[in-house]
């Protein structure tokens, strides 16, 4: 339920394999902030981390966004969080809320959520990891903040599926 111990969050996870550390569109060495510019392409990073990989890159269609979106509404409901906007596309998800709860716990219980929605409809195998470690949770402030986030999520993600809620 959300509180007056309530913050809005802008969350964002990727697909398993879609950016990866080294990469040309950009990434951050660990311990860095939010807002930093990315560090400069590495390829003996990128190397090495493609070599760790289990599995191929994981893309979402369609299919897979609705179930997202579903799932991550699912979460809201259930955890009396307030979903303001969701975009889906093909490498990753964006989301803004309102909840009473921890940062790194809604971004757990989004890609948790959003990983049991995609199994229970067998759209990914028990094995495979739809989603890759860690993702961002900014927290938003500020009637302004929360209307550019939500004009991003709507407006930025030509290709994808987006979902805004009422006010």
């Amino acid at each position: 339920m959300t509180t007056d111990n309530s913050r809005t969050f802008f969350v964002t996870f990727r697909t398993y394999g879609t950016w990866m550390r080294g990469e040309r569109a950009g990434w951050r060495p660990g311990g860095e902030k939010h807002g930093q510019p990315p560090a400069p392409t590495c390829a003996s990073i990128l190397a090495h981390d493609r070599e760790q990989m289990k599995h191929e890159r994981f893309y979402l269609d369609s299919a897979h966004s609705a179930i997202v979106i579903s799932s991550v509404s699912r979460l809201c409901e259930r955890r009396g969080w307030k979903l303001v906007a969701i975009a889906v596309t093909r490498t990753h998800v964006h989301c803004l809320l309102v909840a009473s709860a921890q940062r790194n716990q809604v971004l757990g219980d989004m890609k948790a959520f959003a990983t049991r929605g995609l199994r229970a409809a067998g759209a990914i195998a028990e094995d495979r990891p739809p989603w890759s470690r860690g993702g961002s949770v900014v927290s938003v402030r500020g009637a302004d903040e929360v209307e550019s986030v939500v004009r991003y999520i709507r407006d930025e993600h030509d290709g994808g599926m987006s979902r805004v809620a009422d006010a």
